[in-house]
């Protein structure tokens, strides 16, 4: 399987590109910790040798290119009827912590990408697809960071891949089901005479309240951040909407009790406090189910795009954020001594 990409990188070091797979269009950006060159191409998805694919074209050499590799990567994985370029500005903050590279797919469906078959549309299909960019990027493991329904899909990884995921930054999840409950005034007048659209209607509505938080801050950098893949899923509703369906027939509650259990993979849980999407009930109802902390911060539903600096300052300086980066660089070194063992043992068995 070849594929090709070739794309600029922007001043605020986010590459953006195109991948197909299995002819779909895939859409993501990368954002790097420093500029590598003025453009990367992907040539060919070699399997076996990590990040030899990815090859700067301004003839920096791939021994290069290797040692610029970074510390830990983090995958961002965006919420519905959003796309991966909207996290640029946080990305960038991101990505000058602790030489953290970030990956931002634009997930099937969303943002310019191609949507998933019928038979593939799931939680499941949606964490593979993730899998198999990381593995054309040569992305061993990383730190999954999911918003809304990226929340649910980050959580459907850690089930589904626990040696890919380092750890898990859930921010105002969908992955479980009490902000489908949708019981307020407005819903209960509409019901009687709407029952399939009343929730959806009071869905669209809490989005509207959430735009007075957008607003606050630089407004413009926002905007401008958010409009482009806006823009793609107006045009592309017939792509959008399936995976509206697919959000609202999932519940991943058993899978939340399933981590919480375990404890092996490190989870940081991340709340709006205005949100009025996935609401206060939703975030009581992760945390009684996972056991972890709630971090409480200002705004709603889209407080990493009004305010990009915070997801950085909560790695830096907040204390849940510091231990769980601590967790992450813990298991990163048990993951990988693993790794060593296994390859070890398979070495030994073949001398033999």
């Amino acid at each position: 399987m070849i594929l090709k990409s070739k794309f600029e990188a922007s001043p605020h070091r986010m590459v953006p590109g195109m991948l197909h797979i299995e002819g779909r269009r895939m859409r993501y950006a990368v954002t790097l910790s420093s500029p590598v060159g003025k453009a990367i191409e992907v040539e060919e998805a070699l399997a076996k040798t990590q990040n030899r694919h990815i090859r700067p074209v301004n003839h920096t050499s791939a021994t290069e290119f290797a040692q610029k590799r970074p510390k830990i990567w983090l995958v961002n994985i965006h919420g519905f009827f959003a796309g991966g370029g909207m996290y640029w500005r946080e990305s960038t903050y991101i990505s000058e912590f602790d030489n953290m590279w970030v990956f931002n797919p634009s997930m099937p469906g969303f943002g310019g990408s191609d949507s998933l078959p019928w038979e593939e549309l799931s939680m499941k299909g949606m964490a593979r697809r993730v899998i198999t960019m990381m593995d054309i990027f040569g992305i061993d493991k990383a730190v999954m960071m999911g918003h809304s329904m990226g929340g649910a899909i980050c959580l459907q990884m850690a089930a589904d891949y626990p040696d890919r995921v380092l750890g898990v930054v859930y921010r105002d999840g969908a992955g479980t089901p009490s902000w489908k409950d949708r019981k307020n005034t407005f819903t209960k007048a509409l019901a009687p005479f709407i029952p399939d659209a009343a929730g959806i209607l009071d869905l669209l509505i809490a989005a509207a309240l959430d735009v007075p938080d957008l607003a606050l801050g630089k407004f413009g950098s926002t905007f401008k951040s958010i409009l482009p893949d806006f823009s793609k899923n107006i045009r592309s509703l017939g792509r959008t909407l399936p995976a509206a369906a697919m959000l609202f027939g999932s519940d991943l509650s058993d899978l939340a009790i399933k981590m919480g259990n375990d404890k092996s993979i490190p989870f940081l849980v991340e709340w709006g406090l205005s949100d009025q999407i996935t609401p206060s009930k939703t975030a009581y109802e992760f945390q009684e189910l996972i056991k972890e902390e709630i971090i409480w911060l200002f705004g709603g539903h889209s407080w990493m795009l009004a305010r990009p600096s915070t997801q950085s300052w909560i790695f830096n300086y907040h204390k849940l954020g510091q231990e769980f980066i601590n967790k992450v660089k813990q298991r990163q070194i048990l993951l990988k001594k693993s790794t060593q063992q296994q390859l070890a043992s398979v070495t030994s068995i073949q001398r033999h």
